[in-house]
């Protein structure tokens, strides 16, 4: 089922008693929007993306610039053939740098990546490009949202009710609100932390319990 995003604005609306929209400006709404549903996902792992990236001859590589929690990197295991990803093996540091220390050992295909906060590495490195030759599954966040009338909430549908809650709260802060708004915040943290992430785990509790999204920065990472 598609959600429109205007529905969400207009329940929040409803919660503060601007049925009209007229105290709070659909200008505003969309800002208060994109700050909710950006924070829902940077607090907990409810967005999933997998992604493609060239391997190149070189060692470092970029994290996709949305990507909040890396839980997955592949790599081809024949050149070419996208039926043949394997799951790469994590190194810890001192493990990386005696793999590396002076010789950064070539390979086709890489066989292990050691994580950065803000790139990758790829061990061996491989000696030629790959088009999309890498893949890598990750929690993120979404993309901005400008035009409304047109706009579907890309979340769970079972999230709608934090980000509901989050609106409510930024548009009581614009009201002046502030003591109401401290204390929903403080609250919808908890909540967030919380439930919305013992939803997201029961998903897949029952039968695949290894890719449980964790709290770790980069869940899957040792």
């Amino acid at each position: 089922m598609s959600l429109s995003v205007d529905y969400l604005i207009s329940d929040a609306a409803l919660k503060i008693g601007d049925v009209n929209r007229t105290r709070v400006r659909d200008v505003e709404w969309v800002l208060f929007y994109n700050q909710a549903v950006r924070e829902l996902c940077e607090k907990a792992n409810v967005l999933e993306f997998q992604g493609l990236f060239d391997t190149l001859p070189t060692d470092r590589y970029g994290y996709p610039w949305r990507a909040t929690a890396i839980t997955k990197f592949e790599a081809q295991a024949i050149a070419g053939d996208a039926n043949t990803f394997f799951k790469l093996d994590e190194l810890r540091e001192d493990e990386f740098t005696a793999r590396t220390d002076r010789l950064y050992p070539p390979m086709d295909p890489p066989l292990e990546y050691f994580p950065r906060r803000n790139w990758f590495h790829l061990v061996g490195k491989p000696t030629t490009t790959v088009v999309q030759g890498g893949r890598l599954t990750y929690f993120g966040i979404p993309d901005r949202i400008f035009d409304l009338p047109s706009a579907i909430f890309p979340l769970p549908e079972f999230c709608q009710d934090y980000v509901i809650r989050r609106l409510v709260i930024a548009a009581k802060y614009a009201r002046d609100r502030i003591g109401e708004a401290d204390a929903e915040l403080k609250q919808w943290i908890v909540d967030v932390a919380e439930g919305l992430q013992d939803k997201m785990e029961d998903r897949v509790d029952d039968r695949r319990p290894a890719i449980r999204p964790t709290r770790a920065p980069m869940a899957g990472m040792r």
